[in-house]
């Protein structure tokens, strides 16, 4: 993949805060910044140099998007799979699709049952009794 350079063209799919800060920030450094909204009010429209606000199964919209765009991004994972492969087939997009399918099939955030006695004694679950050996910080 070649670089892609300042006065290119991002494309966001979806517009909410965190498409919003992201659009500052590519403004920030000479990129422009497209934002397909999913047809919602969103965040990002105000800052985004260009906005498509159609949902994100519109043929229109894609035809729009992927001319419009150099590369893609997503702002959240609850797009449509069909419309990230269909944007991967025009521009590259990243994450991919295969990549934002996995994050949707999580369950919980929760840890299950197994993990949660190793996961107390590695300290990374709230609440756990202290080792007995350990002992004070050292003073700041």
């Amino acid at each position: 993949m070649s670089a892609i350079l300042p006065g290119a063209v991002i494309g966001i799919i979806g517009g909410g805060q965190l498409g919003r800060m992201f659009c500052m920030a590519a403004r920030r450094m000479g990129y422009r910044t497209l934002v397909w909204t999913g047809g919602l009010e969103a965040p990002a429209m105000v800052v985004a140099d260009e906005a498509i606000d159609l949902p994100f199964d519109s043929k229109q919209a894609l035809a729009e998007f992927v001319s419009r765009a150099d590369i893609a991004t997503i702002e959240f994972e609850n797009i449509p799979r069909a419309t990230l492969e269909a944007v991967a087939s025009e521009i590259p997009i990243h994450p991919s699709a295969d990549a934002v399918a996995a994050s949707v099939k999580r369950t919980s955030s929760a840890p299950t049952a197994s993990l949660a006695p190793t996961l107390k004694s590695s300290k990374m679950l709230p609440n756990s009794p202290a080792p007995s050996n350990a002992s004070a910080p050292p003073p700041c």
